[in-house]
């Protein structure tokens, strides 16, 4: 399962508003595909299912979340709960701005339905 995911109240933008508004539609639309979106931040799972399908890939650094997602759809729905939300920093989109992280999350996204694997060798830590 997983939800809506928004930048803290305390420091959100219009730009926030606007952005994490598309993300989490296009992630609610989603649900219904071979191609569930859900981000780490909001996800969901059962232990026995988790523990079944070997947890996180630790050889993929970025979209190990969506990789983890897409096999746990082979057993079941994943669910898009509109009343659940996370909030989330909005560090790495302030220093890096919104079309670079959403550009490496596409980038990473199809290298992982293509290859099996990310693109990026490393996710900066961002504080």
């Amino acid at each position: 399962m997983t939800g809506n995911i928004f930048i803290h109240p305390e420091a959100v933008t219009g730009m926030d508003i606007t952005v994490h508004h598309s993300i989490n539609f296009i992630a609610f639309i989603m649900q219904g595909t071979n191609l569930p979106i859900a981000r780490g931040e909001l996800q969901i799972i059962k232990k026995s299912i988790f523990q079944e399908l070997g947890g996180y890939r630790t050889d993929i650094v970025v979209t190990e979340d969506q990789d983890l997602v897409i096999r746990a759809r082979k057993k079941g729905r994943v669910m898009y709960n509109t009343r659940m939300t996370v909030y989330e920093s909005p560090r790495r989109f302030r220093k890096y701005g919104y079309p670079k992280v959403i550009g490496l999350w596409l980038k990473n996204y199809m290298s992982l339905h293509l290859h099996n694997k990310s693109s990026s060798k490393e996710w900066e830590v961002v504080r």
